[in-house]
């Protein structure tokens, strides 16, 4: 009994030790990185192609600022040279327009993601070219969850160089979709795209300044149903 009530006294100042430790650690990296680093959002330029990140997260991309949308603690200026880290390749090149969505370590961080932004695409960050062109609408699918455009690309007006057949895509989501579209446009109309390209599809859901909007109404030409019984009996 004596050595079972010496072993308590011993245990119970160890618990309360460790009680206090514990209570004194600083919370979990994402909690932190929840807590003390901002959001920033801008659009820029690549200054070199996409590489394999040594440290931080897959892959990482160098961008020019050129417009800031968001920048709660003022770490960014026009010109300035980011390092931009992402976990999803999309094989942007040099002279590609960019738009970006992520968490800043340029203030302070983690030593590894030091001095750059990071790109968290599963928490809702994202990163993609900005594209803006001209094309003929092939198709409409209109679904509970959203509406798709199949574009055929005819002039591109601004950004990465693209051709041939692209979805365009505006969508029920969380956060809401910020972009716009005309709820008119159908077969065959003349329309501009502005959005975000990836993977042979446009998402017009990342900014209100993203849209697609009719700018040449298709011809429809319409027959009286008299003459178009003669052509058939013809």
């Amino acid at each position: 009994m004596k050595t079972h009530t010496t072993g308590l006294k011993i245990l119970v100042p160890l618990l309360a030790l460790g009680l206090l430790v514990a209570m004194t650690l600083p919370p979990p990296f994402g909690a932190l990185a929840e807590a003390q680093f901002p959001k920033v959002h801008f659009r820029g330029t690549a200054t070199a192609g996409e590489v394999i990140a040594p440290r931080c997260s897959n892959y990482v991309v160098g961008i020019r600022v050129d417009e800031i949308l968001q920048d709660p603690q003022g770490e960014l200026s026009p010109g300035q040279k980011v390092a931009v880290y992402y976990q999803t390749t999309h094989g942007f090149r040099s002279g590609d327009l960019l738009e970006v969505f992520g968490t800043s370590y340029l203030t302070e961080g983690p030593p590894e993601c030091a001095d750059s932004v990071v790109v968290e695409e599963a928490e809702g960050d994202y990163i993609g070219l900005m594209v803006k062109f001209t094309g003929t609408v092939l198709a409409v699918a209109q679904r509970i969850g959203g509406t798709t455009w199949t574009v055929e690309v005819e002039e591109v007006l601004l950004g990465h160089p693209i051709s041939g057949q692209v979805d365009v895509q505006w969508i029920i989501a969380v956060p809401p979709c910020q972009g716009s579209y005309d709820p008119d446009i159908g077969l065959c109309d003349g329309v501009e795209v502005h959005g975000m390209y990836a993977d042979g599809s446009v998402d017009l859901c990342p900014s209100a300044d993203y849209y697609i909007r009719t700018v040449r109404p298709a011809v429809h030409f319409y027959l009286p149903i008299v003459l178009l019984g003669q052509i058939a009996e013809e």
